[in-house]
C-alpha cells in the first residue's frame, strides 16, 4: 500500500489498529479466506484463538471503520494521479443476491474489471427502488464532481424518475430498458420495444424519444443492438438502452463496460476471495467487504505494475502466440504475487539450498530471483508486521 495512504490511515487508526490492518491485509491476499474463525486461526498473533476471533470481531465493528473514511481518501488519491479532470469515468450500477446479503454497489469501470467506490446492504431482498437508488447514488456524484460521469445500469435501474434525476445532477446515463417498455417517436405513436423487429446483427439509434407509456420521459435517446448469430450460438435478447449520450456507438461502447461489474464480482467470490462465505451480517460483513476492497485495489495495481515491469511471467503462464485476450487478469496477477511474497519468504533459506543443487541453471536463478526481489520489496510495508517482530522480539531480551 502507498506510503501516502499509510500515513493518512495513521491519523484515523491508532498504531495497532494499523498493524492488525497490515497483518489482515496480509493473511487475506495469502490464504483468500474471509470466515471470521478460519481468519482468527490463521492470523499470526501469539494470543489464544477465541481472543484473536474477538479482536477481529471489535476491529470490524470501529464506528470509524467506514467507506467514506477510509476507501475514498485511497480512491480520490489514486484518480488524481491517474486522470485528468477531463477523463470521463464510467459507473456501474448493480444489485447482487447472495444468500441472505442483499448488496447493492456501484464501481468504476477500469481495463475491463471494476473498482468498487460505494456499497451498502439493503435491509430486504429483491430490487432496490427510486428513493434507495438517489440515496445511494448522492454521494458517490459528490465524490467525483470534478468528473464526467456515466452511470451505467442493467434493466433494474432503467426507472425514468432515476434518469430523470441524473439528468438534473449533470450525469450521463446508459441504463438497459426492458423489452416491455413503450416509446413514442417524434410525430408517430407509441411502440413497445419489443415490437420494433430488431434483427440479429442490426443496430439503431432512436433520437429524442419519449419513454414509457404512462409518464412519457423525455426527450431522451434510445439505442437497440442485437449481436449477430454465430454457428449454433443464436442471440435471443436485444439491447435497449436509454441514454443522453448522443450518437450509437458512443452509447454501446459505454454500456459494454458494464461488464466489468461482474468480473469483479467475481473476483470477490469464489475466483478470489470468496466473500460470500463469511457468515457474517450487518456492519461488520460491510467492514469485510471494505477490507475486501483494500486488498482487492493492492492485488490489482501490483498486478498492473508487474505487467509493466515485464516480470509477471514469474507467476502466472505467458500469454500465447496468437492468442487474442491475456489469460490472466492484473487481479490474478497480483493476487499470485502476494501469495509468492509470503510463501518465499517462510521458505527461503531452503529454496536457496535447492538452487545450488543447481548450478547448470543458475543464470536463469539469478534473473528469477531478482524478480522475485522486486515482488516480495513491494508486497510489504518499509517495516512488515513479521519484520517488527523478528528484529524487536525474537533479538531482544526482553519478554
Amino acid at each position: 500500500m502507498e506510503s501516502s495512504y499509510q500515513t493518512l490511515l495513521a491519523t484515523k487508526l491508532n498504531p495497532s489498529e494499523l498493524w492488525l490492518l497490515n497483518l489482515l491485509l496480509m493473511v487475506l491476499q495469502r490464504d483468500k479466506i474471509v470466515k471470521l474463525e478460519q481468519l482468527a486461526q490463521k492470523l499470526p498473533l501469539p494470543i489464544l484463538m477465541e481472543s484473536c476471533r474477538r479482536k477481529l470481531q471489535r476491529f470490524l465493528s470501529f464506528k470509524h471503520w467506514v467507506i467514506e473514511h477510509i476507501w475514498w481518501p485511497l480512491l480520490l488519491d489514486w484518480l488524481k494521479r491517474k486522470f485528468t479532470t477531463q477523463t470521463v469515468l464510467y459507473l456501474a450500477i448493480d444489485r447482487t443476491q447472495w444468500y441472505d446479503y442483499n448488496l447493492i454497489l456501484v464501481s468504476l469501470i477500469y481495463h475491463n474489471r471494476a473498482i468498487p467506490v460505494k456499497f451498502a446492504l439493503l435491509n430486504k431482498r429483491g430490487s432496490s427502488n427510486y428513493e434507495e437508488q438517489i440515496t445511494f447514488l448522492k454521494p458517490v456524484l459528490e465524490l467525483l464532481s470534478d468528473y464526467t460521469v456515466v452511470l451505467l445500469g442493467d434493466r433494474e435501474f432503467c426507472g425514468v424518475d432515476l434518469a430523470k434525476w441524473l439528468g438534473e445532477q449533470g450525469a450521463y446515463m446508459a441504463l438497459r430498458l426492458k423489452k416491455n417498455e413503450y416509446i413514442e417517436l417524434p410525430g408517430q405513436t407509441q411502440a413497445q420495444l419489443s415490437q420494433l423487429g430488431i434483427q440479429a446483427g442490426e443496430s439503431h439509434f432512436f433520437s429524442d424519444v419519449k419513454v414509457t407509456k404512462t409518464k412519457g420521459f423525455g426527450p431522451i435517446n434510445v439505442a437497440a443492438r442485437r449481436k449477430r448469430n454465430y454457428g449454433s450460438n443464436v442471440t435471443k435478447e436485444t439491447w435497449y438502452i436509454m441514454s443522453n449520450l448522443t450518437d450509437l456507438d458512443g452509447v454501446l461502447k459505454a454500456y459494454s463496460c458494464r461488464m466489468g461489474i461482474e468480473e469483479m464480482f467475481r473476483d470477490w467470490k469464489k475466483g478470489g476471495y470468496n466473500l460470500e462465505d463469511s457468515k457474517l451480517t450487518g456492519k461488520r460483513f460491510i467492514s469485510m467487504a471494505l477490507l475486501v476492497s483494500l486488498a482487492y485495489y493492492m492485488a490489482t495495481f501490483k498486478g498492473e505494475k508487474m505487467q509493466h515491469q515485464n516480470i509477471h511471467q514469474y507467476v502466472v503462464r505467458p500469454r500465447e502466440a496468437g492468442r487474442k485476450h491475456r489469460r490472466h487478469s492484473a487481479f490474478a496477477i497480483g493476487l499470485s504475487a502476494y501469495s509468492l511474497a509470503c510463501f518465499g519468504l517462510d521458505l527461503w533459506d531452503l529454496i536457496a539450498q535447492y538452487i545450488v543443487l543447481k548450478p547448470r541453471k543458475l543464470s536463469f536463478y539469478k534473473r528469477g530471483i531478482r524478480a522475485i526481489k522486486l515482488i516480495i520489496a513491494e508486497s510489504y510495508t518499509p517495516m512488515s508486521p513479521r519484520q517488527l517482530v523478528m528484529t524487536h522480539f525474537l533479538t531482544d531480551d526482553k519478554p
